[in-house]
């Protein structure tokens, strides 16, 4: 009897130790191969590939000169932003939201920004609303604006959807059969969704554009959700739900 207590005595000393062990163990983050933003988050992940996207380069074609940088004081990468006319560039509202801004960058060319414009319903509560804002630029940009979508019934579920944004601050292009439209939601309905099927938008991405097949601006890039380290799912705020308000911004501003 008594052996058998000591016995039981040294398994639970055994155990606690384990068990404190295992409390100051430090979690170990997978090494996963996403496009990293331009904050701290740069420190932790390495960056090797992009999966899923063309980076574009000097020997790559940049078929998409509308989608440019978004810099603040210092000429600092925030965002991106896509050219919607001469001297208008579309924009997530969370990126210009209370930033210094400075110039919109596009084929290695600064636009001096003279007015941003947030939507006047934008709010950071929940997963968002309204996320879009307007950048009213000094003198009109040479590169050919893109075309917004203005029919909701253009957008077709399983149609293919080509983004193109800064993540890294390095432009990127997702390939085809990258990314599909699977739809909204009825809690969000002024946002499209499209899956992390096979690449991922990041956090630079923001304010960057979603083309449907067509070729028309269909969404502003806005947020992702992440899960056990993974991103799946990503959201873009519709455009067509926001060209009333955006062509009365662009008479007022003109």
């Amino acid at each position: 009897m008594k052996y058998l207590r000591l016995a039981a005595i040294s398994f639970a000393v055994v155990f606690v130790v384990l068990l404190l062990k295992h409390k100051e163990a430090k979690p170990v983050l997978p090494k996963i191969n996403l496009p990293s933003p331009a904050t701290v988050i740069d420190d932790f992940l390495e960056v090797e590939s992009y999966p899923g996207f063309t980076v574009v380069t000097d020997d790559c074609a940049d078929t998409y000169k509308c989608v440019g940088e978004i810099l603040v004081t210092n000429s600092r990468f925030i965002g991106s932003g896509t050219l919607i006319a001469p001297k208008v560039v579309v924009t997530a509202a969370h990126v210009i939201k209370d930033s210094e801004l400075e110039y919109f960058r596009t084929n290695n060319q600064c636009y001096k920004i003279r007015k941003s414009v947030m939507h006047p319903d934008y709010t950071e509560e929940g997963s968002g609303k309204n996320d879009i804002g307007l950048l009213f630029l000094e003198e009109a940009c040479l590169e050919t604006p893109a075309v917004l979508q203005t029919d909701p019934q253009e957008l077709k579920r399983g149609e293919l959807l080509t983004t193109v944004g800064f993540s890294h601050k390095i432009k990127k292009i997702s390939n085809e059969h990258t990314f599909w439209y699977y739809g909204t939601i009825v809690e969000q309905p002024t946002y499209i969704r499209f899956l992390a099927y096979k690449g991922n938008i990041w956090l630079g991405d923001s304010g960057g554009a979603v083309f449907e097949d067509g070729g028309k601006l269909t969404g502003v890039i806005s947020a992702l959700m992440i899960m056990e380290y993974s991103v799946v799912d990503q959201i873009a705020t519709r455009v067509d739900l926001y060209v009333p308000w955006i062509r009365q911004m662009e008479k007022i501003n003109e």
